[in-house]
């Protein structure tokens, strides 16, 4: 197989350990279907961490990634010398979260996480 190939090409450049399939990589569990050759990537432990992390996890289940009708704009954001740094640590963590699922799993929540990343510097309690 070319798979083996490529692992004796490198064990002779270099000090290298075939540790065998890969379980877990970013954050992501994968499994295999020997039978029928299927890899299968199941994001759900990186959201679960991530929603654990932040202290969400009794939090609503919606069905679309922002309220219809929901209007966030500048004026929601406080004065930028009553901005609280705790707010903003954790909202920008959240929306850094989200931007990577975004990236790599999520395509469904681009849009919303793009919109929220707009009150980085001064989130409000809205946009929480």
């Amino acid at each position: 197989m070319l798979i083996y190939e490529l692992f004796e090409t490198l064990s002779r450049e270099f000090e290298i350990t075939d540790l065998g399939k890969m379980n877990q990589c970013l954050g992501c569990n994968i499994f295999y279907n020997d039978s029928n050759g299927d890899i299968t990537i199941c994001n759900e432990s990186y959201i679960d961490d991530l929603l654990q992390a932040h202290d969400l996890t009794n939090c609503n289940i919606v069905s679309t990634p922002l309220p219809d009708g929901l209007m966030l704009s500048p004026h929601d954001c406080p004065p930028i010398n009553e901005v609280d740094r705790e707010l903003q640590s954790k909202y920008r963590s959240i929306v850094g979260s989200l931007m990577f699922a975004a990236l790599y799993w999520r395509p469904d929540i681009c849009f919303s996480v793009g919109h929220l990343s707009r009150f980085l510097h001064v989130p409000g309690i809205k946009h929480l």
